[in-house]
């Protein structure tokens, strides 16, 4: 795994019900792991673990997932999100989650909406905003990442003045040191990825070298072409 970290969330209380805990630890590229503990004034009968992605859609996409668990006042409960059944997300996605609760003295309660970023922690990330691009690297240093910064921004000023795409919001791209870094960062990719668009989540995520930059560049405004035809279509 290229990372293990946990979130841990404050203690909320609502309508006789307490979150006691409510965290989650990633083990990226792999999984996630949510766990969480309710204590209520009867026993606790059904705890739902509301969870997904911050996509561009049209509606709110989500899943859910029943812990399983013993009926009792206190009550600890774990699930965790296996990414090699579901498929991969793509690094820099924004995962959410949040708890539905219920007693049986027909209490309910629902906990506030948590992110979090799925993202490699093993990388020291910088990021270069501005001109609607987001640029992450985390080698190379800071005139190779403004070089591939810049060069993104000027594809997405041809984009728009060429064939009138611009994008919702600025798009994140995510530069990583070569393709063997890249591929370790998302499953099921074939050995010769070099970059990939993801246009439900505003992401590119691209393997450059230092010694590659007119290639990355050249890149970068391809990946920015799918983001904007996806975001269309």
């Amino acid at each position: 795994s290229l990372l293990l970290c946990n979130l841990v969330v404050p203690v909320e209380a609502q309508a006789g019900i307490q979150l006691v805990s409510n965290e989650v630890s990633l083990s990226f590229p792999e999984s996630a792991i949510f766990r969480a503990e309710f204590k209520a004034g009867g026993n606790i009968t059904s705890v739902v673990l509301e969870y997904g992605v911050d996509q561009l859609t049209c509606g709110t996409v989500l899943a859910k997932s029943f812990p399983q668990f013993t009926q009792s006042s206190d009550v600890k409960v774990e699930w965790t999100w296996e990414m090699r059944q579901s498929g991969s997300l793509p690094p820099g996605a924004s995962l959410w989650w949040r708890w539905q609760v219920q007693d049986s003295n027909g209490t309910k309660f629902t906990s506030d909406k948590q992110t979090m970023l799925w993202l490699d922690s093993i990388h020291s990330w910088q990021v270069i905003p501005g001109g609607n691009i987001n640029l992450h690297y985390y080698e190379g240093g800071q005139a190779f990442g403004q070089a591939l910064h810049d060069a993104a921004a000027q594809a997405l000023v041809r984009l728009a003045r060429d064939v009138g795409l611009t994008p919702e919001k600025p798009v994140d791209i995510f530069i990583y040191a070569n393709t063997s870094d890249l591929r370790d960062a998302i499953l099921y990719e074939p050995a010769w990825i070099g970059g990939q668009a993801f246009p439900e989540n505003n992401i590119v995520i691209i393997g450059v070298t230092t010694d590659q930059l007119d290639w990355g560049k050249s890149t970068e405004a391809h990946e920015l072409t799918h983001v904007l035809v996806g975001h269309l279509t």
